[in-house]
């Protein structure tokens, strides 16, 4: 069963009160042990980072001191999404159907395309949270995929968040 949150806020600009319910659709969470995406790319190259990796994760993470841990959370990121969906890896989502970019803040986003433009569209998600982590031997990443309640729940059921917008 989906959590429900209802997310109640004004506009920063108008007088406008916004309301919604927001559903977790899915949580993903996997960790990497660093040693073995490490022996991968020694082991396979650019052939392992082309099969598994986008030109821009490739980049982002080869002008780092040490890429290995880079891209173990890449790996795990991948690995997360796919299990917050509930199909793996295999089930039509390719790797390269997910990428991890980096937010104007710096923050690491989602970015899908191919298959999984198809099944996020279908049922329904539009949210997805990411937190990347690497530390010593594990790399790990942390995914939520959301979704808009389409069953216009009452406002006293789930768990509220209630969010009034910036303050100046």
């Amino acid at each position: 069963m989906a959590s429900e949150f209802l997310i109640q806020y004004q506009h920063p600009v108008s007088s406008i009160q916004y309301r919604e319910f927001v559903m977790i659709y899915g949580i993903g969470l996997d960790m990497v042990k660093v040693s073995r995406i490490k022996e991968a790319l020694k082991r396979w190259g650019e052939r392992f980072q082309n099969k598994v990796f986008t030109p821009g994760e490739i980049r982002y993470c080869l002008e780092k001191k040490n890429p290995a841990p880079h891209f173990a959370a890449r790996f795990a990121a991948k690995e997360a999404f796919v299990k917050a969906l509930g199909i793996g890896i295999r089930r039509g989502v390719h790797w390269k159907d997910v990428e991890v970019q980096r937010g104007p803040l710096g923050k690491p986003v989602l970015k899908i395309s191919g298959r999984a433009v198809e099944i996020c569209r279908d049922e329904g998600l539009e949210n997805f949270f990411l937190s990347l982590t690497h530390d010593g031997d594990y790399s790990g990443a942390m995914v939520v995929l959301e979704k808009k309640d389409p069953g216009g729940r009452k406002q006293d059921s789930g768990v509220r968040i209630k969010y009034d917008g910036p303050k100046s």
